[in-house]
């Protein structure tokens, strides 16, 4: 993560080890496709996402993976059955994960719509 906050999400990704600003940017891509009228801003230094007037979701890129950030409890209520297969927890720490025998490359990635989310 950066140490001084970027101005936009483009000078957060150039910030990014060049192994994952091609990964974060298809993170970006699909959210921005998925909500076109979501606000996108830096918020507590990494990428955000409003919508309806309140934060919806964040992004964070790290050395060997990258983070969603549901903001609220409504985003996962919304995918509920799209996240089925993944660990939902308020501070889930993915190194934690590793060090316990878990392979980031094993763990699933989605690309999930977010229309069906209304305002919080």
């Amino acid at each position: 993560m950066p140490r001084t906050t970027p101005e936009s999400v483009n000078d957060y990704i150039a910030s990014q080890p060049a192994t994952i600003q091609s990964i974060l940017q298809r993170v970006r891509s699909t959210i921005r496709k998925a909500v076109p009228e979501a606000e996108e801003v830096i918020s507590y230094k990494i990428p955000t996402y409003k919508l309806y007037g309140g934060a919806m979701l964040y992004f964070a890129g790290w050395k060997r993976h990258y983070s969603l950030y549901p903001a609220n409890d409504n985003v996962v209520a919304a995918f509920k059955d799209d996240l089925v297969l993944y660990e939902i927890s308020k501070g889930y720490d993915p190194l934690s994960a590793l060090a316990a025998g878990a392979r980031e490359a094993d763990r699933p990635h989605c690309e999930v719509s977010c229309k069906r989310i209304g305002p919080a």
